[in-house]
């Protein structure tokens, strides 16, 4: 009798110590990331830059020209997803000499699937990208 018991409360422990399933496959996921380029950084502090409304990140800003920025976002599930918006906001240091260019790319599993050029930002505007699931 002792010996049924001992069996069977190791085996509860064995079951009990299995990893349930991820509800998610992980094929169900992607890696979105964020590329711009800025014209000018010479009067730039930093970049905010935005997942929807939620801000993500500031990134420092150089100040040379034709800087490459990047940002890989978290993982996330296809499902969770319809449509995603990523805003790059430019700190000016002064506003009388704001005006940069920003060329955006998002890519979703190292793959383009949205490019834009936005000319002429200056204080208080933004880049916008928006990506709607098909």
């Amino acid at each position: 009798m002792k010996k049924t018991l001992y069996l069977l409360s190791i085996v509860a422990l064995v079951a009990s110590c299995k990893q349930p399933e991820s509800k998610k496959a992980a094929s169900n996921t992607i890696q979105p990331s964020i590329l711009f380029n800025v014209s000018d950084g010479s009067n730039v502090s930093s970049f905010n830059v935005y997942r929807n409304d939620d801000i993500v990140l500031q990134l420092p800003a150089s100040s040379a020209q034709n800087i490459d920025y990047d940002f890989e976002d978290v993982e996330m599930y296809l499902e969770d997803l319809d449509s995603l918006k990523y805003t790059v906001e430019p700190l000016f240091m002064d506003s009388t000499n704001a005006n940069v260019d920003i060329q955006m790319e998002l890519q979703i599993d190292d793959s383009a699937v949205v490019t834009q050029n936005i000319a002429g930002i200056t204080y208080g505007q933004v880049a916008e990208l928006n990506y709607t699931k098909k």
